[in-house]
């Protein structure tokens, strides 16, 4: 379902509402479900993707939610790394989660993946690559800092 289906869709579901007398907290509760259901297609299409890469390993989805992240991906390269990963549905919800302050106190080591309808499937491996490799940066550059100290 493209951008267009999906504001279509909510203002189909608004109007309908309204028009049964629904209380506006009951309208923001179905869009925000309708948003889950958005969000759930984002993530399962981004894993189908990302799955098929050579580095992948494995989506983890540990039952420890301690961190926050539901989702884990492990890649192969020089050093196993297991990171969190974030599939959001447009590149505006990619910044808006990179300025978040879950994304700040975690140092921005989580991938962060646009693997939204508008993204094609190379789009969406190219962002990932690009967002492995920001990660990689960070931890490398973070334990030569802890091996100064």
């Amino acid at each position: 379902m493209d951008r267009e289906q999906q504001r279509l869709l909510r203002l189909d579901t608004i109007f309908k509402s309204l028009n049964e007398g629904l209380p506006t907290l009951l309208i923001d509760k179905k869009l925000r479900l309708l948003d889950d259901s958005f969000g759930a297609a984002t993530a399962r299409r981004g894993k189908a993707i990302i799955t098929d890469l050579p580095e992948v390993l494995c989506l983890e989805r540990p039952q420890d939610t301690e961190t926050g992240f539901r989702e884990w991906v492990r890649i192969d390269g020089n050093i196993t790394h297991r990171l969190p990963i974030k599939f959001k549905s447009s590149e505006a919800g990619v910044r808006k989660f990179k300025q978040s302050d879950t994304f700040r106190r975690i140092g921005g080591e989580i991938i962060v993946v646009n693997s939204g309808p508008q993204v094609n499937t190379q789009g969406v491996k190219k962002n990932f690559r690009r967002e492995v490799h920001r990660v990689h940066s960070l931890i490398e550059r973070h334990s030569q800092i802890d091996n100064e100290a």
